[in-house]
Order: structure tokens, then C-alpha cells, then sequence
């Protein structure tokens, strides 16, 4: 091997230096092959040896630049003062080779060579007849420089890049031009996630004969940047890439961001720095310090809390590529940031290719304290970050309600995307953990209680009108909640009324009646009719009854009962109102029954009810018959009422009465114009020693039917004395005085 030299990179800022810089993948290090250089064997890996094999030159001496060489790894903070270097040295570098190793068993080279074919058609604008198995295809760029985290600024520094793989060779932006092609879409048909593994590094290829070099980073002399994209976007495309140490996977990607450098002092490469630690602000730098982030040092994952506004969400992705390989996503944005029943006109924009591929239905949120919105995915009761700053503008309205909560799962592995019961139980698993480690005393409740994370997905779903979906959820929890033994029972009733809501905007109407209605009882019996959690019960349950279009006069009493204000000096009007029926009289005792007592006065209300009193005697009698007793003018308001014989029956048959009947109850009867028939026929059924006076016949005689007098003679006519009172009383009949007096007469003794 020739010997190492010191090259003087910074002599000149501007074009390339007469070395090149080998892009590679270390390999496996157990069996390293010995390399001479300065008269020193120096130990390599067997990839970096067989590249160093097909480059070095038998006549013309070559400069390479190769990191395992020139930069001592086993030194930490030597590695963290090169790290600022390195697209500056791939940058400056006469051409960068990208080495993906020797051709192998699965003839890499032959794939490499096929790909440098159908390049060659494309530029040319002919088909390339000669075909290659696509499994030889796949097998070359499932080759493990496409998932080194690493090589990304390599390939994207690049003056001039070449491809090598055994003895083939392809130009860099000939290679990205092949994989965007048609001819090749039969490779990526045999493995269909194969694009989104090469989509950004041919992005970066492809770009970087286009890219300026040696773009000065302000504040860090000596470093350059190559600006590529905002460094949240470079995580949000990069993070499933492979590195050796995690540290990389944020490391890796500072020289290509654009970000002011001050916005990166807290990431700037430093091993000593705990991996937990460095998640942690690098989600603080990318959402704000507005957000709590909780992290641990055994896995690529951050727990983010904090308030937010649901903008909209994902209503449809295309299904084609551009030039760049980047998708192009449709978000349907609601029109106003506090409706979430009016939706504003689609707007569109196309997104970089990400590590993890928006979907439709996916949603689009701002947390308080970020600049960028965030897209991300509910996965049962967590919610995953798919993009966590999507490079969209925000809508024209300014933000102003971010009373949201948000728990979010940002993973850098495939854990909960799609929902499954695996990722579920690793996020329980971690959120265990983050409780355990809590430090500011007790957690917030949605981190610990499933039941809270089902909750906020039912609100994301409602705040984008997935209402079907929030209902699912909503009914799921409060089952969870009745099932369990350790549960509050208000809380219970918390979720019951977050349902009924539901149900409305579901158009369940009935069901949500039903629900609020169970909810504003069971909140009466345990914290009180006065309670203002029971005041606004009943409060919700008053608009159901609006709906149901009663009669104005009907719905005015319901109201009143479902309103703030004392019933307890209104139940004697209520019971004697013409427009108060059992379901009234049902809602009374319901709602505000612990308020009052049925006196004397509310039972002779409801006897002296004439049209609706029977059922709502029957309601006091069923409900409330402990504390009631019958008295005797209860029994002739009974007796004279309008309505069905049921009343009668109601009061006297009621335990502990004991009401005889006598003549002022025989005489209401008799004058009952509608019911006294039928009223009669029970009464004189019930008592054998009743006797029938003057004034009873007088009564029935001035009836404006005849049926009751019928009864009378037919039952008791052999007891009956017509008297001259009783034919006057007849004779002034103004409705049937003429067959009253026939019938009378008929009935006196001949004589």
C-alpha cells in the first residue's frame, strides 16, 4: 500500500482536490486483513480490503481518502471533531466511489451492469431487450450500503460519484436515472417496499451534481454545510437507516442540514452525551420546549406530551412518484380552526420521501411551542408520529386553541404504525416505565391509564369529524369502565355523557335521549338535584326534548322541570295542568323528586285533573303511594274527573284507604258527564249498603247523558224514589231533558 499522507484540504475553498473518497460499509471486523502503510501493518476489515484491492493502481499512484484510515476510531472525541469535516472532505473530493462490495455469488456485477443498460435506453430512447432476474436485481440494492446512515452525506457531497460493485462500474446520476425509470418498475414489483429503502438515497444522488459546495456554515469556522434540508425533514427521511451507534443516526445528518448552527448547539457531536439525553433534545429542538419528552437509553423511541390543535387530516395520497420519488399528499383541512363541521377546500402539497409512508386518513397536528405541523396515525389508544415537521404551510388562520392533548409515540422502528397488538404492548410496556421514572411526582393520568389514550384518540377523531370512529372508542371506554371494580362511578358518568354527545353527532338521537337522561337521574341520586354537575345534566337533556317537537305549552313544563330553578311550589300546578301527562309527571319525579313531597294538595291537583289526571295519578300512586294518603275530597275529585273510570279505581283501591263511599262521592259521580257511567258502575259494584239519595238522582237527572240514570233504575230502581225535585232537575236538562223526563216517568209506579 502507499503511505498515508497529510493532505492540506483547506489551501483553497472552491473545486475539487486531487483526492477521492471511498463510500463504503465496514463490514464484518471479527476477521480483519492487515494493510502496510509507513512501514506498519494497520488492520481493516475484509470489505474495506477487497475495495482497496480493485482501486489501488499497478502504474499511476491514486489518493483515496477512506475514514477507517484516516480517522483513529477507537478515539471518541477525535471522531466527534472529524464528524463536522465530513462534507467538506466528500465535498472537495475529486469524485466519490461508492463501494457495495465484490460481485459475490448473486453476480452483483451483472445487476449493476443491467441497471447501467437501462440507463443507457433511457438516454437514448430505446428498449433494453436484455433481462436479468429481478431477484439478482433486489439482492444487489438489498446490499447494506442502502441502509447505512452514513453514506447518505457521502453520496450527497459528491462532486462526481461512481458505483462500483466487483469489476462493474456505473455513473452515480446514470444509476438514480435507471431506478426512476418505467424499465425498471418490474424490479420493484418483485419487492414493492424496495422503493421507499432506495427512493432517498437516490434523491441524494441524483441531486448532488446540482447541489453548491462549500456553503460556509456561520459560527463553526472551517465546517461547511451542505444545506440540503432543515434537519427535522433529514430525521424524518433517514431515521430507519443503520449505524453502528445510535448516536450516528443524529450525527450523521448535521453536515446536510440547513439549519443555523446555533438552533444545533445542543446536538453537535458528542459520544459522551447519554443516547436518551440526545433524543430527548432533539425533540425539543424539532417541536419546541414546550413539549415534555420522555426517553429511555435501550431504544429509539420518545414519549411526547403536550397541548395541540388538530388541523386536518390526510384525504387521499397518490399513488405516483415524481422525478424526485416524492409523494404527492392531499390534506383536507377544516375551513375554520373552531368548526369541526365545516371543511375547507383541499390543498395540496407534495412531501419528501419519508421513512414512514403517509397514509390516508393519517392526521395533521400543531403542537403549541413547533413551527412546523406534524403528521401522525392513531394506533388504538396511542398515536403515532409518522412525519414530525412535514414541510407544509400552516393555514391562513392564525392558531389559537391548542386545549388539546396529545400523547405521541415517536419511534424510529415500525412499532404501532399500522396499530397491531405488538406495538401496543410495547408502548404499555415503555409507558409503564415512564411512570416508574416520573420525576415530578405523580403522572398525568393519560400516561398510565389506557382509558385516558383512548379518550384523546376519541377527541383527534372528533376533531377531524371521524365520528363513527370516536363513538367505537367512546363506547368501548365506559364499558371498560363499568367492568371495572375500582372505578369511580362519576367517572363513569363522565364518559357516558362524552358518548350521549356523540351519539348526536351521529344523528343517535334516541340513544343519546336515553343515555343523558340515565346520567342526569343517577347524578341526582348521588350528589343531589342542586348539584351543578346535575344542573348541567339535565341541562344537556333539555335540547332532546326540543327535538321531539312537543306541544309548546307540554315542553315549557319540561323545561322548567329540567331547568336550575326551585319545582318544589310548582308540583300541585303541574299535576292540575291540563298539558302534564305521565311522561311529564315521569320527568318531574325523576329529575327533581328528592325536592319535594307529594301533599295533599298535589293528589287532589291530579284527581281534580279532568283530562290528564288519571295517568298522572297513577304515576304519584306507583312512585310515590308511600307517602300519599287518600282523602275524602280526593275521592269525589276522582269521581267528577272527565277522563277514564281508571281514577276512581286508582284512589280507592290504593292501600289504606279507607274512604267511605257517601253521598258527595255518589253525587260527583252521577254529575260526571263523560266517565259517570262507568264510574257508577264501580262504585255501586263496590259498595252493597251505597244508598241513592235525592241529591245523587238529582245529579244524575242533570247529567247531559242518560246512561247514568239507566244504571241507577236498572240496579236500584226498586229503591229509587222519584221525587218532584228530581223531574225538575230533568226538566232543565239542556242537552237530553226530553228523554230524561220520558225515562223518569217511566219508571214512576202506576197508579
Amino acid at each position: 500500500m502507499s503511505p498515508l499522507i497529510e493532505y492540506p484540504q483547506f489551501v483553497s475553498d472552491h473545486g475539487a482536490h486531487l483526492y477521492e473518497a471511498l463510500s463504503y460499509v465496514w463490514g464484518d471486523s471479527d476477521e480483519p486483513y492487515t494493510v502496510s502503510m509507513n512501514g506498519c501493518d494497520f488492520a481493516v476489515t475484509a470489505n474495506l480490503h477487497a475495495a482497496l484491492l480493485r482501486l489501488r493502481d499497478a502504474v499511476f499512484e491514486r489518493i483515496l481518502w477512506v475514514d477507517a484510515i484516516c480517522i483513529n476510531q477507537t478515539d471518541d472525541k477525535e471522531k466527534e471533531s472529524q464528524i463536522g469535516y465530513m462534507a467538506e472532505i466528500y465535498s472537495k473530493a475529486s469524485r466519490v466511489i461508492v463501494w457495495l462490495g465484490e460481485a459475490g455469488h448473486d453476480r452483483g456485477d451483472r445487476a449493476l451492469d443491467k441497471i447501467r443498460r437501462i440507463a443507457a435506453s433511457v438516454a437514448d430512447d430505446t428498449p433494453d431487450h436484455e433481462g436479468l432476474p429481478a431477484k439478482r436485481m433486489v439482492a444487489l440494492l438489498r446490499r447494506p450500503w442502502f441502509e447505512r446512515i452514513w453514506v447518505l452525506q457521502e453520496a450527497a457531497a459528491a462532486r462526481d460519484i461512481v458505483i462500483r460493485c466487483g469489476s462493474a462500474e456505473i455513473d452515480g446520476y446514470a444509476f438514480s436515472v435507471a431506478l426512476i425509470s418505467p424499465s425498471f418498475n418490474y424490479v420493484y414489483k418483485a419487492s414493492p417496499d424496495l422503493r421507499s429503502l432506495l427512493g432517498p438515497v437516490t434523491f441524494l444522488i441524483r441531486g448532488a451534481a446540482f447541489r453548491s459546495r462549500g456553503v460556509a456554515t456561520p459560527g463553526r469556522p472551517g465546517q461547511v454545510s451542505l444545506g440540503i434540508r432543515p434537519l427535522g425533514e433529514l430525521i424524518d427521511m433517514y431515521h430507519s437507516r443503520k449505524a453502528t451507534v445510535r448516536h450516528d443516526k443524529v450525527f450523521a445528518l448535521l453536515g446536510m442540514s440547513s439549519d443555523h448552527p446555533d438552533l444545533l448547539a445542543d446536538i453537535l457531536p458528542n459520544y459522551d452525551v447519554a443516547w436518551e439525553t440526545l433524543l430527548k433534545r432533539l425533540a425539543g429542538l424539532l417541536l419546541g420546549k414546550q413539549v415534555s419528552v420522555q426517553t429511555w437509553p435501550d431504544t429509539e423511541m420518545a414519549v411526547i406530551r403536550g397541548k395541540g390543535s388538530v388541523l386536518g387530516f390526510v384525504s387521499a395520497v397518490s399513488s405516483h412518484h415524481d422525478m424526485d420519488d416524492r409523494m404527492r399528499t392531499v390534506i383536507d383541512i377544516k375551513r375554520s380552526m373552531t368548526s369541526d363541521q365545516h371543511w375547507g377546500d383541499n390543498r395540496g402539497w407534495t412531501l419528501q420521501p419519508s421513512a414512514k409512508s403517509v397514509q390516508e386518513g393519517d392526521l395533521v397536528c400543531l403542537l403549541r411551542g413547533a413551527t412546523k405541523p406534524t403528521i401522525v396515525r392513531l394506533c388504538g389508544d396511542f398515536v403515532s408520529v409518522i412525519i414530525i415537521t412535514a414541510p407544509v404551510p400552516l393555514p391562513d388562520e392564525p392558531i389559537v386553541d391548542f386545549e388539546r392533548d396529545f400523547l405521541l409515540l415517536w419511534s424510529w422502528d415500525e412499532l404501532g404504525d399500522s396499530g397491531d397488538s405488538h406495538g401496543a404492548e410495547k408502548m404499555d410496556k415503555y409507558l409503564k416505565r415512564g411512570v416508574d421514572d416520573h420525576q415530578d411526582g405523580l403522572p398525568d393520568k393519560i400516561y398510565s391509564d389506557k382509558s385516558a389514550r383512548l379518550l384523546q384518540a376519541a377527541s383527534i377523531y372528533e376533531d377531524v369529524g371521524n365520528y363513527a370512529k370516536a363513538e367505537g372508542i367512546l363506547q368501548g371506554v365506559v364499558e371498560r369502565s363499568k367492568r371495572n371494580p375500582g372505578a369511580d362511578t362519576l367517572t363513569t358518568l363522565n364518559l357516558q355523557r362524552k358518548l350521549a354527545m356523540m351519539y348526536q353527532k351521529t344523528s343517535k338521537f334516541d340513544k343519546s335521549m336515553q343515555l343523558l337522561d340515565q346520567i342526569a337521574q343517577a347524578r341526582a341520586r348521588l350528589q343531589g338535584s342542586k348539584h351543578p354537575e346535575t344542573v348541567r345534566s339535565r341541562a344537556d337533556l333539555a335540547p332532546m326534548y326540543r327535538r321531539r317537537r312537543l306541544q309548546p305549552e307540554k315542553l315549557k313544563a319540561v323545561e322548567m322541570i329540567l331547568g336550575p330553578e326551585e319545582v318544589g311550589d310548582k308540583v300541585a300546578e303541574l299535576a292540575a295542568s291540563v298539558d302534564t301527562d305521565a311522561e311529564v309527571m315521569d320527568i318531574l319525579l325523576d329529575h327533581r323528586g328528592s325536592e319535594f313531597k307529594i301533599t295533599q294538595d298535589v293528589v287532589l291537583a291530579a284527581a281534580a285533573n279532568l283530562w290528564l289526571g288519571e295517568p298522572v295519578m297513577e304515576v304519584l300512586l306507583a312512585r310515590r303511594g308511600d307517602e300519599i294518603k287518600i282523602t275524602r275530597a280526593v275521592v269525589v275529585a276522582a269521581a267528577g274527573n272527565l277522563g277514564e273510570e281508571r281514577m276512581i279505581r286508582h284512589v280507592l283501591e290504593h292501600k289504606g284507604c279507607d274512604i267511605e263511599i257517601t253521598e258527595d262521592v255518589l253525587v260527583a259521580a252521577a254529575g260526571n258527564d263523560h266517565q259517570g257511567e262507568e264510574v257508577m258502575k264501580y262504585l255501586l259494584e263496590e259498595g252493597d249498603e251505597i244508598k241513592i239519595t235525592e241529591n245523587v238522582l238529582v245529579a244524575a237527572a242533570g247529567n247531559e247523558r242518560d246512561g247514568v240514570m239507566q244504571l241507577l233504575l236498572r240496579w236500584r230502581g226498586n229503591e229509587i224514589e222519584i221525587t218532584e225535585g228530581v223531574l225538575k232537575a230533568a226538566a232543565r236538562n239542556q242537552h237530553c231533558a226530553e228523554r230524561m223526563v220520558k225515562l223518569l216517568e217511566s219508571s214512576l209506579p202506576e197508579v
